[in-house]
């Protein structure tokens, strides 16, 4: 127990402590080399002699009572002083290792916001992209004549016996309207292929925080072209499938993020 106590105090001992450990040492050397001549001089009868062999008993008497308790008081001031040096090691070990994860943590940080911005930076991209395409002219047939409207108008107002007049993606165009009907085809592909990746972009954000208030401005309209490129057969199964997992991804991160809030 008191080998414990003495490691403890030993290992909380700051660079001042130590100072003053070594000075009371060095005056306690100080005070027992003059305890010893004091003696030697006031019970031995000492004084300065040429006689040789007085003058190697006083050094056996000196040297036989002086070294053990200078060499006791030396180890002592070597064990405080690696003991101290040992706890700065350790304490330089542990500021480096706490840089060391913090660096990294400064990285990872880095790194994530670098992510976040390339997330966002294509969903604008795709954004953009939906805009145009919802400004191209989409071509039917109806009655025999080829009929244009706006892509948007026809996703936003169109009935569905009305999208049953868009062409189907497996369905070869009257040699009449090839080219305006295959430039429709491409279109609605291109469509789909854009809010696929859409999807996709939106599902990465959920990696992040505070994001629910893009989530929930573009979940509508993805579910509304979804729905609508389904019914004209330009929505895969597999990407259909795509999406609604996608979707449930998305939902169950915003619900966990309203429940920590």
């Amino acid at each position: 127990m008191h080998k414990k106590n003495l490691k403890g105090k030993l290992s909380s001992m700051t660079s001042d402590q130590l100072i003053k450990w070594l000075a009371w040492i060095f005056v306690s050397a100080v005070l027992v080399v003059a305890a010893v001549f004091l003696f030697y001089l006031l019970h031995f009868q000492g004084g300065l002699t040429v006689e040789h062999e007085r003058w190697g008993t006083f050094g056996d008497f000196v040297g036989g009572t002086l070294n053990p308790i200078l060499s006791f008081l030396a180890l002592t001031s070597l064990l405080l002083t690696i003991v101290l040096q040992n706890r700065e090691l350790e304490a330089t070990r542990e500021e480096m290792s706490q840089s060391r994860i913090a660096a990294q943590e400064q990285v990872s940080h880095f790194k994530n916001e670098s992510k976040k911005a390339d997330v966002y930076k294509t969903i604008h991209v795709l954004e953009d992209r939906l805009e145009k395409l919802y400004r191209e002219p989409i071509y039917f047939t109806a009655g025999n004549e080829l009929r244009e409207r706006e892509l948007y108008f026809v996703l936003s107002f169109a009935t569905d016996d009305a999208l049953q007049q868009i062409i189907k993606p497996e369905e070869h165009p009257p040699a009449e309207y090839e080219t305006q009907l295959v430039k429709t085809k491409s279109l609605l592909m291109q469509l789909h292929l854009t809010i696929v990746k859409l999807s996709m972009q939106l599902t990465m954000l959920t990696e992040f925080r505070d994001n629910n208030a893009i989530l929930f401005f573009y979940e509508p309209t993805i579910g509304h072209l979804a729905s609508k490129l389904d019914k004209i057969g330009y929505l895969p199964p597999d990407d259909r499938e795509s999406l609604k997992i996608n979707a449930e991804i998305r939902g169950r991160a915003m619900n966990a993020q309203n429940q920590m809030a």
